[in-house]
């Protein structure tokens, strides 16, 4: 007799609990709710990609500068040491 007592209580708060679903729409609100929820989180996740992008890219244009500046340099010091060489020593003449 008390399994029927449950099974009436079970029933009964189902059918109450359905009613008051239709009635203030809480499962479409819970739906609606985890969606917007769903669309917040791809929405950060898209904006720290581009963070993320943004900073991959300039740390390669930081990379990019530095490497054209050594290069640069470094140009600059094989003219100097060619141009010292040319002032220091003399011309070597080839023999045949």
């Amino acid at each position: 007799m008390l399994v029927n007592g449950y099974v009436l209580v079970g029933l009964g708060a189902t059918l109450l609990l359905n009613r008051l679903d239709t009635q203030f729409k809480i499962t479409e609100k819970v739906v609606a709710g985890l969606d917007e929820l769903g669309n917040d989180v791809q929405i950060c996740i898209a904006q720290k990609e581009r963070q993320l992008a943004g900073f991959a890219g300039n740390a390669v244009y930081t990379l990019i500068d530095h490497a054209i500046e050594s290069a640069k340099a470094i140009s600059v010091t094989w003219k100097t040491v060619d141009s010292v060489h040319h002032q220091l020593l003399p011309p070597v003449r080839r023999v045949r």
